[in-house]
C-alpha cells in the first residue's frame, strides 16, 4: 500500500546532513524535497518504519518526524512530547464547516 509521508528534520550538525541522511530519505520511495529540511515521500513503508530508517543515520540531538498523511499516523525521535501531543489532539479535531451565503440569509 503507497502512503504520503512528510519528512521533516533539523540536524545538530549541519555538515553530516548530506548525503547519508539525504540519501536515506531518498530511498524510502519516490521523494520530492521541497524545502531544505522537508520531503514528500510516496513509499511503502509505514511513517515509523521510515522514521526508523533515517533515525538510524541521525545522532541523539537530531530530530526527526514523519507524518503519515494517508493513515493519520506518525513516526518521530527527539519531538517535544508537548509539540506531538497538540498535532495528535488539533489532527483529529472536528473543524466546524465553513460559513456560506445561505447560512447568512
Amino acid at each position: 500500500m503507497s502512503r504520503n509521508l512528510f519528512v521533516s528534520f533539523y540536524v545538530h550538525d549541519l555538515s553530516r546532513e548530506a548525503p547519508l541522511i539525504l540519501g536515506a530519505i531518498e530511498e524510502l520511495g519516490e521523494a520530492v524535497r521541497i524545502y531544505r529540511y522537508l520531503w514528500y515521500v510516496r513509499s511503502e513503508l509505514t511513517a515509523e518504519e521510515a522514521a526508523q530508517r533515517v533515525w538510524d543515520l541521525m545522532e541523539p540531538v537530531d530530530s526527526l518526524i514523519v507524518i503519515d498523511a494517508s493513515s493519520s499516523q506518525l513516526g518521530a525521535y527527539n519531538v517535544d512530547d508537548q509539540s506531538l501531543g497538540w498535532i495528535e489532539r488539533l489532527w483529529h479535531q472536528e473543524t466546524p464547516r465553513p460559513l456560506t451565503l445561505s447560512d447568512c440569509a
